[in-house]
């Protein structure tokens, strides 16, 4: 028992310690110095009161490493610091407002928002998902973007060589050499060969109702008219004779391929 009560004895002469006395305070940031050549950078507390000053309480991160987790301050926003009254020293425990926030990891990076159905007959951790949810998760190799609800959903991936979006049927893929949208049957896709459309009906124009024409068979079409109407033949004193302007109906023939587009194609 006495052996207890000497430990316990010294226990408290630890705790109160002037050097062990920790206070939480809170204040605002009056300066802020960046840090450099691997040193962290630091911020000046006031307290609220004006009572406490402390310099170059250093931000919480590992000096020399760009990996890990940095916050840097606002200016003249509120903070609440760890203050071991002994010593001087102190810690930082939260800022009310952040001018950079970093979070740099080796392998996977999740921030994302669930919200839950409201219910007092259960604990809170026992609570159910209402179905509204976001969420990004970002790789070494890609970042990947959801929003959902009960009804509808959305994605994104972004990756080096590729990008992708998909909402309900609606996809979008781009990547080095094309573009390209598609809605179930229908697609558009644009690459260095051109623009391609597929889809049972292709409208240009708002409120389009005219059809297409297909050129090839209208140009064979006409040609066909055309020397059709150079064997037309009249009957005159010397017999039967070819029409007097059938030179003018043979000239069209060169002229029916001019009009074809060499761009637009159709089926």
């Amino acid at each position: 028992m006495a052996d207890q009560n000497k430990l316990s004895e010294a226990l408290r002469r630890i705790v109160q310690a002037p050097e062990n006395n920790l206070m939480i305070l809170h204040g605002f940031v009056a300066k802020y110095t960046p840090g450099d050549n691997g040193v962290i950078g630091t911020i000046d507390f006031i307290s609220m009161d004006g009572t406490v000053r402390i310099p170059e309480i250093p931000l919480n991160a590992i000096p020399g490493l760009s990996k890990g987790q940095m916050t840097i301050p606002t200016i003249k926003s509120d903070v609440t610091v760890l203050w071991a009254v002994g010593t001087g020293n102190a810690s930082i425990l939260s800022f009310s407002h952040i001018d950079t926030y970093n979070i740099i990891s080796t392998k996977e990076v999740n921030i994302g928002v669930t919200s839950e159905t409201p219910n007092d007959e259960v604990d809170y951790n026992e609570l159910e998902d209402d179905g509204n949810k976001s969420k990004t998760t970002y790789t070494n190799s890609s970042i990947t973007s959801m929003v959902s609800n009960k009804t509808d959903s959305a994605t994104q991936t972004i990756a080096p060589d590729k990008i992708t979006s998909e909402i309900g049927s609606s996809k979008r893929e781009i990547d080095k050499a094309q573009i390209k949208d598609t809605v179930e049957g229908s697609y558009e896709k644009i690459d260095p060969s051109g623009v391609t459309l597929e889809g049972k009906t292709i409208n240009i124009g708002e409120g389009a109702t005219e059809p297409a024409v297909l050129g090839t068979q209208l140009v064979t079409l006409m040609m066909k008219f055309i020397t059709e109407c150079s064997k037309i033949t009249t009957p005159t004193m010397l017999g039967t004779m070819p029409i007097i302007n059938l030179a003018n109906f043979t000239s069209f023939l060169s002229e029916c391929n001019s009009f074809l587009s060499q761009t637009v194609k159709v089926k």
